[in-house]
C-alpha cells in the first residue's frame, strides 16, 4: 500500500528542487519511483514546509491519500513522523487541501480558479486524480465520452498553467481503464497512475500458478 503515495512524495519533491528525484525516469513519475531512502529527510522536511497543495479526486482518486500518504504514515513511527499531512498545514504537517469533485465535465476548471483568486492564493500545488467514471463513461471499453474527457483534462489543464505560472499542477494519467491522456501528452512532472496500476497487475499475473 505504501508504494501508492511514493510517486507523489517524489514529485512534491521535485517541485522543491526543480529536479527530478530519481533521474532514470526523467519527469515521470511511475512505478519505479518507489525507494524512500533515495529521498533525503531534508527534502521531505521543505517539500511539508513549503508546499500548500489542493487535492481533488473522488473514488480512485482517493487512493493517493488514504491508500499512499497514510498508509506511509502507519507503516511506521519515523515514516508517521515526516509524512503527516492534514488540510490545514497545523502542526507543521504539509496542507494538503482535499475536495471531491469530477472534472472537467462539472466544471472543474473554473473551480480551481475560484479556488486560487478566491479561497487560498497560497496554493502552490495543484493536482487531481481520475476517477473510474470519467474515462469509462458510455457503452464500451473506448468509448468516445472517456476520450473527449481526457482531451478536455489537458486542455484545462494547460489554460490554468498559462494562467498561473506560480503554481505547479501535478499531471495525472487515468486510472488502468484508459490510457489517455499518456505521459509524453505533457510537458511537465505528470503522475503515471496507468503505470502504477498496470505494473502491478502484470505483477499478480506473473505470480499466479
Amino acid at each position: 500500500m505504501k508504494t501508492k503515495s511514493l510517486f507523489l512524495i517524489a514529485f512534491f519533491i521535485s517541485s522543491i528542487t526543480c529536479e527530478p528525484v530519481f533521474p532514470q525516469t526523467g519527469k515521470i513519475i511511475d512505478h519505479t519511483c518507489v525507494d524512500l531512502s533515495k529521498i533525503p529527510v531534508e527534502y521531505i522536511e521543505a517539500a511539508r514546509n513549503n508546499l500548500n497543495v489542493y487535492f481533488g479526486h473522488k473514488s480512485h482518486g482517493a487512493q493517493v491519500s488514504g491508500g499512499g500518504m497514510t498508509a506511509v504514515m502507519n507503516y511506521s513511527n519515523s515514516y508517521s513522523n515526516v509524512f503527516y499531512y492534514n488540510n490545514t498545514g497545523s502542526g507543521g504537517a504539509l496542507k494538503m487541501y482535499e475536495y471531491a469533485i469530477y472534472p472537467p465535465e462539472t466544471g472543474w476548471e473554473n473551480h480551481i480558479r475560484n479556488y486560487l483568486d478566491n479561497v487560498d492564493p497560497g496554493c502552490n500545488v495543484v493536482f487531481w486524480g481520475w476517477s473510474y467514471s470519467t474515462v469509462t463513461s458510455g457503452p464500451g471499453s473506448g468509448d468516445e465520452n472517456g476520450k473527449q474527457n481526457a482531451l478536455d483534462y489537458v486542455a484545462a489543464v494547460q489554460s490554468l498553467m498559462q494562467a498561473y505560472p506560480d503554481v505547479t499542477f501535478v499531471l495525472s494519467t487515468p486510472i488502468a481503464h484508459s490510457r489517455r491522456p499518456r505521459p509524453e501528452d505533457f510537458d511537465a512532472f505528470p503522475y503515471d497512475v496507468y503505470d502504477r496500476g498496470t505494473f502491478w497487475a502484470d505483477s499478480i499475473i506473473k505470480s499466479l500458478p
